[in-house]
């Protein structure tokens, strides 16, 4: 997940869509429900990684991520520095 050298902090609703195996609408719909928590950013609608981290922790999406394509860098995780 990197960009320009620096780890990404947040994904795509497409991304994320992609990654758990669901349609963007879905995505859409779990952020629109308050079940996926985003941040908007420049008039782009988010999910931060540490909440891709915790829909998959918790189950909140039923599918099995996909093989994610990135290092998702959380706070205080020693693996992230």
């Amino acid at each position: 997940m990197q960009q320009g050298g620096n780890e990404r902090r947040a994904i795509s609703i497409p991304e994320f869509a992609r990654m758990f195996a669901i349609s963007r609408d879905s995505a859409k719909r779990h952020a629109k429900s308050g079940a996926l928590r985003t941040i908007r950013l420049g008039g782009r609608r988010l999910v931060p990684v540490s909440e891709v981290l915790r829909v998959e922790r918790e189950g909140i999406i039923p599918q099995k991520p996909a093989v994610p394509d990135f290092k998702m860098a959380q706070a205080g995780d020693p693996e992230s520095a």
